[in-house]
């Protein structure tokens, strides 16, 4: 990615970008902008309503809950922030990286994905 970012005309990436992992030193997320910039995370948010999301998740410690009760929090978050006047259908879809998924990226079951309200 750096290497796209020093030249101008070779900037193909118009996203941003969330990278989860699990290395020795625990779980680790990591963000990817459009200039090139990585940075460190304990939780992120992307996109429309990010501000209002991050400010949720700023709230969370997430040092003491577990996977499990972050997938209903993030929902929780993801419900409240969305806009359904102004969003047409839409779906979430959540992946983790923790004990239960034995530190490998997995689609989180749908069976502990809350319904929307």
């Amino acid at each position: 990615m750096h290497l796209h970012t020093c030249y101008g005309m070779v900037r193909p990436f118009g996203c941003t970008a969330l990278l989860a992992s699990y290395s020795d030193d625990g779980p680790q997320l990591f963000v990817c902008d459009p200039t090139g910039t990585v940075a460190g995370y304990n939780a992120c948010a992307l996109g429309k309503a990010k501000t209002v999301a991050k400010t949720a998740l700023e709230k969370l410690d997430f040092t003491t809950i577990t996977c499990r009760e972050a997938v209903k929090e993030i929902c929780a978050i993801l419900y409240d922030v969305h806009d359904s006047a102004k969003d047409r259908i839409w779906d979430v879809q959540l992946g983790w990286v923790c004990e239960e998924s034995k530190h490998v990226f997995q689609a989180v079951p749908e069976d502990l994905i809350p319904p929307k309200p």
